[in-house]
């Protein structure tokens, strides 16, 4: 991933997760190292800013645990869903002082 930002704007960016070819999925759990160079943006309940869409939009949560980002995701029916519309919007920003990354 390459990131560069005008540290006179903003230095936050949005990373999408599309999920394609489901066969089914009853439970998601997502553990995500994001490394020293960037955070996730925290929302006013002091979560992860991550927006889940499809049928996941029913519900899911986010958290920061030993410097990664879980997410958590349980069918509130416990049944498999099979959409093919599996998106998960997360937003980090650069952490501070830091002004381009490039790991690529």
């Amino acid at each position: 991933m390459d990131v560069t930002v005008d540290p006179d704007k903003s230095t936050e960016f949005d990373v999408t997760i599309n999920v394609t070819n489901n066969p089914g999925v009853a439970t998601l759990i997502l553990s995500l190292d994001y490394g020293d160079y960037i955070e996730p943006v925290l929302n006013s309940n002091n979560l992860p800013t991550v927006v889940f869409g499809g049928f996941l939009n029913n519900g899911g949560e986010a958290s920061v645990e030993n410097g990664k980002l879980k997410i958590v995701w349980l069918a509130s029916d416990g049944a498999n869903k099979s959409d093919e519309n599996i998106t998960i919007l997360l937003r980090f920003k650069l952490k501070d002082g830091v002004t381009s990354i490039n790991n690529g």
